[in-house]
């Protein structure tokens, strides 16, 4: 009777102490990562189409103007369009000479807004939305197009005017754009991009 009862206690030691990282035989069910979340922020990802940013420079007295003309189009799943509120965009001036400069905007409701621009999309007049294909994909095309009004005054027409021609020459500045969807409570992640500024002189009358 002691010997079974000691065989019963070695099998029952053997059988218990596996090593930790042992091949576990049916485990049960695994975790499946259930793909709401990717599939919520692949609907509102935003693809930028945009050209060289012109800016038409002029010079009125003392004063140096640069009309800044927005031209961008942002893209995205039709999809993601229609389960959204709202879509914003931002402008960064920063590697730019328009970057500290005072300037002026005009809301939908043509009032004059300094130094500021909506960026919520849905406030914004000037814009085209269309449907377009890429690879394969169909989505929805937003244009924005809009001026931003930038003057800096000088202390003569002639520094103003000199200022104007640094400018016509500079080739290697950028204007950066920022984008996200907001829906039901989320800001969706935001999709950044830049492009190329081109300085003209505002042709003679």
């Amino acid at each position: 009777m002691k010997r079974l009862l000691l065989g019963f206690l070695v099998i029952a030691a053997i059988t218990s102490c596996r090593k930790h990282g042992d091949p576990v035989i049916n485990p049960g069910p695994t975790a499946v990562k259930t793909p709401t979340t990717d599939t919520l922020t692949s609907i509102y990802q935003i693809i930028y189409n945009e050209s060289a940013q012109k800016v038409i420079t002029s010079v009125s007295g003392d004063t140096l103007k640069m009309l800044y003309n927005e031209d961008v189009s942002i893209m995205l799943p039709v999809k993601g369009l229609d389960q959204s509120y709202s879509i914003h965009l931002f402008q960064d001036f920063t590697k730019s000479s328009l970057n500290g400069v005072n300037y002026i905007t005009y809301d939908q409701y043509n009032d004059t807004n300094f130094n500021w621009a909506d960026d919520n999309l849905n406030n914004v007049k000037l814009k085209t939305i269309s449907d377009t294909t890429v690879n394969g994909q169909l989505l929805a095309k937003i244009h924005v197009q809009r001026p931003f009004y930038f003057s800096k005054l000088y202390t003569s027409s002639a520094a103003a005017t000199a200022e104007q021609k640094v400018l016509l020459a500079k080739t290697a500045e950028t204007i950066g754009f920022s984008a996200y969807v907001y829906f039901v409570n989320v800001d969706y992640p935001t999709y950044i991009s830049s492009a190329k500024v081109v300085y003209v002189a505002q042709a003679s009358n």
